[in-house]
């Protein structure tokens, strides 16, 4: 995950982010990350927009 290796790398050093995607797709989401140490957690909502099999 990216927030895990910025925080391991030293490039996020605040405990908790907001991250936003998909505004050009008119598909807005959110991504909540909190680090506990450099454990980090991650949350928000999510939406089925696709849904299928994949035959391996």
């Amino acid at each position: 995950m990216l927030a895990g290796y910025l925080r391991l790398t030293e490039k996020l050093v605040k405990d908790s982010y907001v991250f936003e995607q998909g505004h050009a797709l008119r598909r807005e989401g959110r991504v909540y990350v909190e680090f506990e140490g450099e454990r980090p957690w991650v949350g928000g909502e999510a939406r089925i927009s696709l849904e299928g099999r994949l035959r391996v």
